[in-house]
This record gives structure tokens, C-alpha cells and sequence, in this order.
């Protein structure tokens, strides 16, 4: 491979599109999907705040990806609330209408299995008898829209009802009709075999069995099913095997604090060298792992000190052996080569960071040859840009599209990493978005993210750039327990929630104030699914520091959550990792619930919550709201109809955003 990524002279970047101009969203896009608009203006030219739809639409196009011949496309396209998968010709103008959403399916991920099949990974919401609930499922479609076919159909069509299948587990890149799949040959069992999987007729072999409590396999380079992931009771056991297939044995039980410690990653060309995520002097690095030795030790390939490795695997163009990971988070600071190993790629990721310098540069896609290339890039401003890279004599950047349209990126402010030392001396690192102009006090809206096991990134963030727009000043705390940032720091948030996770949101804010960034008598708190729970627990434990609390997809009553998530595969042991045990620690879970201390909330709070939430159920937010309205509170709740637990762009995101500006409006004022 070398030959293709061979050091040659500099990437050029070509801002101006010429001849590739066919390669622009117009092009990429059904006509007249975005119409161009002008940047709003007022009489001296200065740019007036942009309404609220244009923070609540959906990139225009995710997921791009170069088939393995280099000649097509195919991505996403996304409109109010509805995908469609679309292909084109990269030398060509007239893109393709492969596959419409259909209601109550998403399009969770799109492959190439071929030059001429695409694979689409769906997530379909079912009603089975006592649960509602989303099971994935695989089809292949041919980029012309023809040929469509269900490759894992439900029992009554003679396949599975298990929630999880049609994992894809290997595209086998030499094989453009087959790819290696998990299905579950039990229909009323989880656990999947491996099947080789004809990707245009359906049929399948299996060359893997199925073992009991296994729920996810792995395969090597050479295609060989060599790792396994068991569940038995709250431990995790890691399997492995001789690349013959003997010899399965356990390489590590993993179990409470440390069922993470150990992530298999994959194979390079060796089949007997294992690469997995370890800790390395507190943070994740790259090890290696000779699966001859009975008891493993692994030996460090890669770290970065300071900094947590991790990530989509990235492998080798046109084979399955595993070149580096695509950093995530924290991470994506060091540049595009922080996670790779593979020398010539390595090479050409530090060519694209000097190419598009001080941006956040991922290599997502290859052609077989590797010839061509995809990278998608963001950063500062810029909420992400695909471009094509052309490997040869004269290698160069294209600008395929912009994900979002310049009138929303004119407007947009960016975010800066700040830090702030929480009372018992532990450093937090948060991220401040400010409103054009402000250089004073002024209102401050505090936002705890998801997870809690999540971070808050150096990316645009539309929620955040919205209510900078509107005047707010926005602080996103990466709170203890967040990710990136080290495993001492990831688990002192374990089984905190309630407690010193946030101590640091508060902490946070008297740090804003004391900086002069904010009012101390116009802090409002706000968050999602975790975030939403931080911040009803602000409300009811420090009623005093904020004006009011927002909460979208919230946590309320931590046994109630406990007791759902423990319906489903692995779920029980997720939540005691996280939350803590249902029966052994009932009476500080309920002490840390928002709806046991709802008549200590005095300030105003919005409920937000989607009536399809499969993760986090909308009773969670009926029944705080009930709580609020029973001891006097100040409660406004808004279920949004046929929304899950994910933002829902475009109409539903438009409502919420339209619904919190008119509260932060009452109840913090208007901002600057």
C-alpha cells in the first residue's frame, strides 16, 4: 500500500470548486431541497439574530462515503425530521433518490458492501407484548434505488424478532456479494451467530455458532471469528481463540468500576497480535496483546499523555486489518494522526491537518485502491465541511459541501475551552460560548451534558450557539464522570449522581460569577436526558443560585429508571455501574431523585420530553410535573408526540427551542 500513500508534495486545497462544482450540495441534494437565502441585514449592515428554524435544521447531508471503487457517493440526506439516502457518481451531476424514510424507521448507518450494494443498518420501532422498543435491522439497496432487499427479516418472514441484529461484523472487502453478520438463529433469543450473508439475495451460512450469554463477536483480519463478548450477571468476560479456532478461553473478566477497563479494538495482519484500549498512567492508550501467552500483558503500541485514545476503528483501504482509531472528543485536538499507527496513513492525516490546519480532520472513507479519500472537517466556526482527497501527482483537497448553509455559519460565535478547580481541588474543564459583543455580566445558562459517561466537544453545538443568538452566555461543564479525560476522573463520577457530580455545576457557576461572565441573579440551569436530571437536582438542592431549570428527556426518579433499563439486555448492570443497586441502594437513590424533593423546587421549570422515549420514559417527566404542580410549583411540560430520546431536528427542535426562549424570556429576561 505503500505506493499510494507515499510522502509526495503538499495536499493543495482547492477552495474553488471548477469542474468538481458538480461535486456541491446543490448537486448532491433533490432541487430546490435548501433554497439560498441572504444573510439577514439591517440598515447599517450589521447582521440581525437569526430565527429560530435555522438552529433546529438538520445537517444537509451525514454519513457521506466513497464506494470501493472510488467512482460514487452516498449519504444522508436530512429535511424536518425525515432522512433519505441518496447516491451519485463522483465525476457526475445528477444524484440519485436510493431510499425514503419510511415513519417509525430510522436510517441509523450506511456501508458499501461492493461497488454496486449498499447496506443500510435501520432502527425500526416495534411493539412487542409488554414493551415498546427499537430493533435494528439490516437491507441492502442498489445505489440506483433498485434491488431492495430485507436481509433480516422478522420471525413471521421466517428470521428473528431479537432487538439487536444484522450487526454487521466484517464487510469482507474482497467479497463484493457477501459480508460477515451477527442473527440470532433462535427467534426468541438474543444471542447471534455469524452468518455469511448474501448481501443481494438474502441468503445466508453460518460459520459461527451461537454461544449462550455471548451477545457480540469479532473477527481478525483474515476473517476468522476470534473475539467474543459475554454477559453473566454483572461481569464481562472477553473470549478468545487460536486463529484455527481452538483453544477459546477467557482473556479477561471484567467486572463493577472496571467492566471497561479492557476494549478489544481488532487485528492488524498478524493474527496472533490482539490490539485493545487499556489504561496507560490514567488515560486509555493502544496495547497489544499476544494471544499465544495464556494470561495476557499487553505491551503499550500507542498513547497520548494527557489525553484519552478511543474511537471509530479506522482499517487499511481495501482489507480489514485495523490501521488506527478516529479520535473522538477530547482527543480530536491532537489532529487526525493522534490514533493511527499504520505509517502511511499516518503520513496522510498529517498531510490534511497542514492542509486544513486548526480544525477538528477525521479520514472517514477510502477507495479500494486508496486513491481516493474522504475527510470531513470542522472547527472554530465551521460546523463541518466533507472534502474528497485525490492521491498521484498533484494530491489535493476538493470542497464536496457544507453541511450547514452560510447564513447560519456567518452567525455563528464558536466555543472556548476554559477551566475552573471545584471545591475539593479537582480541575473541571468546561466550554463558554458568548454572545456576539459581550464583554460584561450578564444572563448565564448553565448546561451539564448527557451520558453522564459523554463529554461536552469543541464542536458547534446548535442549543448552545441559539441561546448565545438570544444574548445567553452558555457554560458547558465537563463535570467528573465526563469522558476524555482520564479513567480516575471518568470514575469518580460513578454512583455520584446527586453528589459531587453536582457540586461541580455549581462550583461551576460561582466560578462564572466570580470571573464577571455572569449575573448572579440570572443563572439558569439546562441539560438533556442526564443533563435534564442535573439540572432538576440544581433546582431542588440549590434553589437559591438559579432563576429557573430546563430539562429536556430528564431524568426524575432514579429506581423508576433503574427498573426500566433493567427490562432490557445488560441494562440491569449499566445502571448499578452508574447509578447504583435498586434494593441495596434504594433510599439514597430516592434521596438523589428530583421527584422525591419536588416540593423544594421553588424556581420555574420547563419539562420537555418526546412520548416515544425508549431510553428514558416520558412518565419520568409526567410524573415530575405532577410532583411540581401538587407542592405549588411553577411547571410547564411539553410532550412531544412521535419523538424518542434524540433530538429530533427540524419541527419537534424548532418547538423546543421556541417554547425555551419564550421561558428563559419570563423568567431570566432578555439577553443582551
Amino acid at each position: 500500500m505503500s505506493r499510494f500513500f507515499s510522502c509526495g508534495p503538499s495536499l493543495t486545497r482547492r477552495d474553488s470548486l471548477g469542474r468538481m462544482a458538480a461535486l456541491g450540495v446543490a448537486a448532491m441534494l433533490p432541487p430546490g431541497l435548501w433554497p439560498t437565502r441572504a444573510v439577514a441585514a439591517d440598515a447599517t449592515g450589521a447582521m440581525q439574530p437569526l430565527p429560530v428554524a435555522a438552529f433546529a435544521e438538520p445537517p444537509r447531508m451525514s454519513q457521506l462515503a466513497l464506494s470501493p471503487d472510488g467512482r460514487q457517493l452516498a449519504g444522508l440526506v436530512h429535511l424536518d425530521g425525515v432522512s433519505a439516502l441518496v447516491s451519485r457518481p463522483v465525476d457526475g451531476d445528477r444524484p440519485v433518490l436510493v431510499l425514503r424514510q419510511l415513519p417509525g424507521v430510522a436510517m441509523a448507518h450506511i456501508a458499501w458492501s461492493g461497488p454496486d450494494r449498499l447496506l443500510v443498518q435501520t432502527r425500526v420501532l416495534m411493539r412487542r407484548p409488554g414493551v415498546s422498543r427499537e430493533e435494528w435491522r439490516l437491507l441492502s439497496v442498489r445505489p440506483d434505488g433498485s434491488g431492495l432487499k430485507l436481509l433480516t427479516p422478522p420471525a413471521s418472514q421466517g428470521g428473528s424478532d431479537a432487538q439487536i441484529q444484522g450487526r454487521i461484523v466484517d464487510l469482507l472487502p474482497e467479497d463484493d456479494r457477501h459480508v460477515l453478520v451477527e442473527r440470532p438463529p433462535v427467534p426468541d433469543r438474543p444471542e447471534p451467530a455469524v452468518v455469511r450473508l448474501d448481501v443481494v439475495e438474502g441468503g445466508f451460512v453460518e460459520v459461527h455458532p451461537a454461544q449462550r450469554q455471548v451477545l457480540r463477536w469479532m473477527t481478525d483480519a483474515q476473517h476468522r471469528v476470534r473475539i467474543g463478548w459475554r454477559q453473566v450477571d454483572g461481569r464481562l468476560e472477553i473470549l478468545g481463540c487460536d486463529p484455527d479456532g481452538g483453544r477459546w478461553r477467557t482473556l479477561w473478566a471484567l467486572e463493577g468500576a472496571e467492566v471497561d477497563a479492557v476494549q478489544p479494538l481488532g487485528f492488524g495482519d498478524d493474527p496472533w497480535t490482539l490490539r485493545v484500549l487499556a489504561e496507560h498512567q490514567d488515560h486509555m492508550a493502544v496495547f497489544d496483546v499476544d494471544l499465544h501467552e495464556e494470561t495476557p500483558q499487553p505491551r503499550l503500541l500507542q498513547a497520548q499523555p494527557g489525553f484519552d485514545l478511543g474511537g471509530e476503528p479506522l482499517h487499511r483501504p481495501g482489507s480489514s486489518a485495523l490501521a488506527g482509531v478516529l479520535s473522538s472528543g477530547r482527543a480530536r485536538r491532537l489532529g487526525a494522526a493522534a490514533g493511527v499507527w499504520d505509517a502511511p496513513l499516518q503520513a496522510l492525516a498529517r498531510e490534511i491537518d497542514a492542509a486544513l490546519p486548526e480544525r477538528f480532520n477525521r479520514l472517514t472513507s477510502f477507495s479500494a485502491d486508496g486513491l481516493r479519500y474522504l475527510v470531513h472537517s470542522s472547527g472554530g466556526t465551521q460546523p463541518g465541511e466533507y472534502y474528497l482527497g485525490e492521491r498521484g501527482d498533484a494530491p489535493a483537497l476538493t470542497l464536496l459541501l457544507q453541511q450547514y448553509p452560510a447564513r447560519l455559519t456567518a452567525h455563528l460565535v464558536g466555543k472556548r475551552p476554559v477551566e475552573f478547580v471545584a471545591r475539593d481541588g479537582l480541575r473541571i474543564e468546561a466550554l463558554l460560548t458568548r454572545p456576539p459583543g459581550r464583554t460584561g455580566p450578564g444572563s448565564l445558562v448553565l448546561m451539564p451534558h448527557g451520558g453522564p459517561q459523554a463529554e461536552s466537544g469543541d464542536e458547534i453545538d446548535l442549543w448552545s450557539e441559539f441561546l448565545a443568538s438570544r444574548g445567553h452566555t452558555v457554560l458547558e461543564v465537563n463535570f467528573r464522570g465526563s469522558t476524555g479525560r482520564g479513567r480516575s476522573f471518568l470514575l469518580a463520577g460513578l454512583r455520584r449522581w446527586g453528589r459531587e457530580m453536582q457540586d461541580d455545576l455549581s462550583d461551576a457557576a460561582d466560578w462564572a460569577v466570580a470571573q464577571g461572565l455572569a449575573d448572579p441573579h440570572r443563572i439558569a440551569i439546562a441539560g438533556a436526558s442526564y443533563g435534564g436530571y442535573a439540572a432538576l437536582m440544581g433546582a431542588a438542592q440549590t434553589p437559591q443560585r438559579y432563576r429557573c431549570a430546563i430539562s429536556f428527556a430528564g431524568v426524575s426518579d432514579l429506581p423508576g429508571l433503574i427498573l426500566h433499563a433493567s427490562r432490557f439486555i445488560g441494562g440491569e448492570a449499566a445502571t448499578e455501574r452508574m447509578i447504583g443497586r435498586y434494593w441495596g441502594d434504594r433510599e439514597a437513590l430516592r434521596q438523589a431523585s428530583p421527584l422525591r424533593q419536588a416540593d423544594r423546587i421553588r424556581v420555574p421549570v420547563l419539562l420537555v420530553h418526546g412520548a416515544d422515549d425508549r431510553v428514558v420514559p416520558a412518565s419520568q417527566s409526567r410524573d415530575m410535573a405532577e410532583a411540581l404542580r401538587a407542592s405549588g410549583g411553577r411547571v410547564q411540560h411539553v410532550e412531544q408526540p412521535g419523538v424518542g430520546h434524540q433530538w429530533v431536528m427540524g419541527r419537534p427542535m424548532r418547538q423546543f427551542l421556541a417554547v425555551q426562549e419564550a421561558f428563559l424570556a419570563e423568567h431570566l429576561g432578555p439577553g443582551s
